[in-house]
């Protein structure tokens, strides 16, 4: 594994145990930018690393100071935000994360827009495993790519967390 990898499972993991008993949760997000290939194939690979860069900076500048992120290569994005409330408050994170990358990106004189993708899992309601909470977000941006949505929250694990999300949203 590269010491990114290492490094976002150790501040995942410390997150997990923060919040086990606290009452709060940990969500993680996987994100995927849209487009990329066509984006490439009409501007180049220069381009693309520079946007990749700029959707950096913007992922970044929306997080907090204790939430985490992995780049794992071309425009995907690995991310930790402990400390959740509850699903809606995970919503509202999400939902100022699409803000900021729905943005035009400008470079060169080129404008080219990328749609965000977002597949979230929440820890404990999802599950009680790093590695299945990272995989659930994974297989929730796959469902969200694939049925066009712009973010889809992975189910409860339990039918109490999910009568919990219902009373929450």
């Amino acid at each position: 594994r590269s010491t990114q990898e290492k490094a976002f499972s150790k501040a995942l993991h410390e997150a997990l145990k923060d919040a086990a008993g606290s009452g709060e949760k940990v969500a993680v997000l996987s994100l995927k930018m849209g487009g990329m290939r066509r984006i490439r194939g009409l501007y180049g690979r220069e381009f693309i690393d520079t946007m990749a860069r700029t959707i950096h900076e913007r992922i970044q500048s929306t997080l907090r100071p204790t939430d985490y992120m992995q780049a794992l290569g071309g425009c995907e994005f690995l991310l930790c935000l402990p400390r959740i409330k509850n699903i809606g408050h995970l919503r509202l994170a999400i939902k100022k994360l699409i803000t900021e990358l729905e943005q035009e990106f400008e470079l060169g004189g080129q404008v080219v827009t990328s749609p965000p993708a977002i597949g979230a899992s929440l820890y404990p309601d999802t599950t009680w495993s790093l590695d299945e909470l990272i995989n659930a977000a994974e297989h929730a941006l796959s469902q969200a790519r694939s049925s066009d949505e712009t973010f889809l929250i992975s189910e409860p694990l339990s039918s109490e967390a999910s009568s919990r999300w219902d009373v929450e949203e």
